[in-house]
């Protein structure tokens, strides 16, 4: 789905695309060569910046399994470059921004945004969505604690529960990992969250609310803006995967719809503050999900 989709995102924007690497192979669902020569040159030195400061990769081809692979904002699929373009004119606009979680490594936001009254964190999909799901999801058993309190907590307990599995495997690449699987309790029953990347966000949440507790900002009016490309506004939608493709974009939104996002977050940023000792500081929360079309009118809201 996730190719066929791109390939539409590609030929809707009229281009041949086709980027060839060093020993010649070629992908079709990327710039052409010449094509990313000329974004790269349109990008700003301060962005520049953001991007090769980050984990991502997202600028440099890569050696991968199989060879030499493009840069990652050089696919017609990549989130990364969906947001730089909608947000690369919005002054001290930060990309790829990182926050310690104080559990188990950093979180890599796509976007960070500081105004005199608000503080703004971006995460985006645009193909990812569209690759597996997220059941029995490897995971590091750092989190553990963080999800029993989540599902302890009494304005989660109505919404949330996980399961979890130790993997039973000899891999390095396994150890200190267990299976899990995020639920959404609908009324008498439990529904597997299988798209939406819940894992991620939970990640983000325990860094942001870190920086609540931590003072880092005076502004604690926090807004999370969650921008998902929507593929039914494709001009021109051609696939035979389209049907596949559209229905697993509803999936993910109706699942997104149901995670309760304001009880989550104040559940993390009590788990955050038992753990590292802090007092909650006054502060508020809002959660948003847009799509590309209405993405800039929204942020300037906040600005």
């Amino acid at each position: 789905m996730r190719q066929s989709l791109e390939k539409a995102i590609r030929d809707s924007k009229g281009k041949s695309g086709g980027y060839r690497v060093k020993n010649g192979r070629k992908y079709d669902n990327y710039f052409t060569n010449e094509d990313w020569r000329v974004f790269l040159s349109s990008m700003s030195d301060r962005h520049k910046s953001h991007y090769l400061d980050g984990d991502g990769g997202e600028l440099l081809e890569k050696k991968g399994r199989y060879g030499i692979y493009p840069p990652k904002m050089a696919s017609f699929g990549s989130s990364s470059h969906m947001i730089y373009d909608l947000s690369k004119n919005f002054e001290n606009f930060i990309f790829e921004k990182k926050l310690p979680t104080r559990v188990g490594g950093t979180a890599n936001l796509d976007g960070y945004l500081v105004t005199h009254s608000n503080r703004v964190f971006y995460e985006a999909k645009k193909c990812e969505i569209y690759e597996g799901s997220h059941v029995n999801e490897k995971i590091s058993t750092v989190y553990k604690d963080v999800y029993e309190s989540i599902k302890d907590d009494t304005e989660c307990q109505s919404w949330f529960n996980y399961l979890s599995e130790p993997i039973k495997s000899d891999k390095d690449e396994d150890k200190d990992k267990m299976k899990v699987t995020f639920k959404i309790k609908d009324k008498e029953k439990e529904e597997d969250i299988k798209y939406f990347d819940l894992k991620q966000l939970i990640c983000h949440y325990l860094a942001i609310s870190a920086d609540i507790l931590e003072g880092n900002n005076s502004v604690n009016n926090i807004k999370f803006i969650y921008l998902i490309f929507d593929p039914e506004k494709i001009e021109k939608f051609i696939s035979t995967k389209k049907d596949q493709i559209l229905n697993r974009y509803r999936n993910w939104y109706n699942e997104a719809q149901k995670i309760d996002q304001a009880s989550l977050f104040k559940a993390i940023v009590k788990y955050q503050a038992e753990r590292l000792g802090y007092s909650i500081p006054a502060y508020s929360f809002e959660f948003c999900i847009i799509d590309q079309d209405s993405y800039i009118d929204k942020v300037k809201k906040f600005l």
